[in-house]
């Protein structure tokens, strides 16, 4: 997998990708920060077997599968899912969403969940989780 952070930025909901890495090297960063092991994580992704990798990865990283990961196979219960913990009081401090999903893809998911946080939960961008771009296809037109 390789993997680029989604920074939408303006109202338009252009996409701006910040420097690529590799996936294990992202959630190695993550994991090293505690505060992050303490709020939830949203797996955003329509294959039941990356799902089920990125929760081991995340385990193995430290994260409770049980109480801390959360998972939906489409961006748009991605937003559904993230307003419903939110009202509930819980917070996501990382969302990882695949890229190319049948239906809503992850650049437009991410589009709107931006909105979702600034609209509906007034939340500057400092309070957002961030939000992880991933994908398994390895052409070129998803690498740049």
């Amino acid at each position: 997998h390789d993997i680029s952070i989604f920074d939408n930025r303006d109202q338009a909901g252009q996409g701006k990708k910040d420097k690529k890495q590799s996936l294990f090297d992202v959630l190695d960063i993550v994991a090293k920060h505690d505060a992050y092991k303490q709020e939830r994580v949203l797996v955003v992704d329509d294959e039941s077997f990356c799902l089920t990798a990125s929760k081991q990865v995340l385990k193995s990283l430290g994260f409770n599968d049980d109480f801390q990961v959360d998972c939906c196979i489409s961006g748009e219960d991605a937003i559904k899912d993230i307003r419903q913990a939110y009202q509930r009081g819980y917070r996501y401090r990382l969302i990882m969403m695949d890229f190319n999903m049948d239906g809503m893809n992850g650049m437009k998911a991410t589009s709107l969940i931006r909105e979702l946080f600034v609209e509906e939960f007034r939340l500057v961008r400092e309070e957002q989780p961030k939000i992880v771009g991933v994908t398994g296809h390895v052409l070129d037109k998803f690498a740049q």
